[in-house]
């Protein structure tokens, strides 16, 4: 199973949400989760990791999750090689055995030229990382907006 995941904050809770769908190419999700969090970390700049980790793993541990790929919304390194980001920080604590691909809508300052994808039709680019053991980006970018943006649509339902 492949899971995208994606949080969602109200000041000092969150929801976390889950998309999981089967293979690359699937068109529609397997099954969606969602958690309540009722503290999170505050936010610090360039640790973003402190914030979101908690909350997603929080998300695995309720509903029993093992995935074989998790997507996040961040990056895997934030300078693309060797600073690690949330992605990285997942991949760790998941036992180095679980592949993720981070996926931002924005660039981190430090991020190098050749990550980026287009999603789906649009002509906003996607900056894209992977720890290691994954190289499926090129194959799902375009199936990426229908199961992320359904995370992040999960997570902001009341």
């Amino acid at each position: 199973m492949i899971i995208a995941v994606d949080v969602q904050y109200h000041h000092d809770t969150a929801t976390v949400g889950g998309v999981a769908f089967e293979h690359w190419t699937s068109e529609c999700e397997h099954a969606t989760y969602r958690s309540n969090i009722d503290e999170v970390h505050d936010y610090i700049p360039g640790e973003f990791y402190r914030r979101e980790l908690p909350c997603i793993l929080h998300l695995f541990e309720e509903h029993s999750l093992t995935p074989d790929t998790v997507v996040v919304d961040g990056f895997v390194y934030l300078n693309g090689l060797k600073k690690p980001g949330l992605g990285w920080h997942l991949f760790d604590t998941l036992g180095g055995k679980t592949p993720v691909i981070g996926v931002a809508k924005s660039r981190f300052a430090s991020t190098p030229k050749g990550l980026e994808i287009y999603r789906g039709k649009s002509m906003s680019w996607l900056f894209t990382g992977n720890s290691k053991g994954c190289h499926t980006l090129n194959a799902w970018s375009v199936s990426y907006p229908v199961h992320v943006e359904k995370s992040g649509s999960n997570c902001k339902r009341n």
